[in-house]
Formats: C-alpha cells, sequence, structure tokens
C-alpha cells in the first residue's frame, strides 16, 4: 500500500469515528449521576430526618407540644411497632404519623408565625420534597 493510500484510509477512518462520536453525543446522555429511586423504607426515614431537622417547628400530639428530635423519635417508635403494616410512605403517614392510635386526635405541627397545620398535610408536602415534585423553596 503505498503512502496515500494509507492517508486516504486513515483518514475514512478517522472521519468514522468523529461520525460515530457525534451520533453517541446526540443520544440521550446516560444517568450517570441521577440518584436511584429511593425504597419506600429509605422516603420513610427521610420523613423522619426532615422533621428532626425542622428544630423552629412544635409538633403537638394530644395537646402537649414536642420538639422535632422528642417528635421524630416518637415516629420512629411507631414505625418499628407498626412492622409490617406499613408498605409505603404514604401508609406511614396516613397510618401511623398522622394521629394518635389511642385517642384519635390528629397530630399537629406549629410553625414560627403560629400558623398550626395538620401533621398529615406537613408530612405529605415532606415526602413531595423527597421524592422531588415540589421545589425546596418554602
Amino acid at each position: 500500500m503505498t503512502r496515500p493510500d494509507r492517508r486516504r484510509r486513515r483518514f475514512g477512518l478517522n472521519v468514522r469515528r468523529v461520525a460515530m462520536a457525534l451520533i453517541a453525543l446526540s443520544l440521550e446522555p446516560p444517568r450517570l449521576f441521577a440518584a436511584p429511586a429511593r425504597s419506600e423504607a429509605e422516603k420513610i426515614e427521610a420523613m423522619m430526618t426532615r422533621v428532626e431537622a425542622h428544630t423552629e417547628l412544635e409538633f403537638i400530639r394530644n395537646g402537649k407540644s414536642y420538639t422535632s428530635v422528642e417528635a421524630a423519635r416518637h415516629l420512629r417508635m411507631k414505625y418499628a411497632f407498626a412492622g409490617s403494616r406499613v408498605k409505603t410512605a404514604e401508609d406511614f403517614i396516613d397510618k401511623i404519623a398522622s394521629g394518635s392510635s389511642q385517642s384519635g386526635i390528629p397530630y399537629l405541627v406549629r410553625q414560627r408565625d403560629g400558623l398550626t397545620i395538620s401533621a398529615a398535610d406537613f408530612l405529605h408536602r415532606e415526602l413531595k420534597l423527597i421524592e422531588g415534585e415540589v421545589p425546596a423553596s418554602r
């Protein structure tokens, strides 16, 4: 093979490589850095961690006020006791974390500005934040 033929052949290979690279770049990029979907147990734990982190909030259970740390501890205890009755994060909110199983009184969350909302509404909002359905700004 003569020198010009080798150059043409090498040029042809390089053109093919560039074309393949351009095609590869035009395809949807792999989701190398996307967070994997959380399991339901991980979502529940994330909710309890978020409750614990909201130190500016007051958590009201059966008429008595508790700190965020105390509220998270109570929710973890109820979750452990519930066992297999809780299958999803929604189950956790609706069956465990929304109110007292003994008195039937709903749990409440008092914000710094005095506004009081149900724990169910608060936790559903937190779950949406965890799942990425709501922007993080409040």
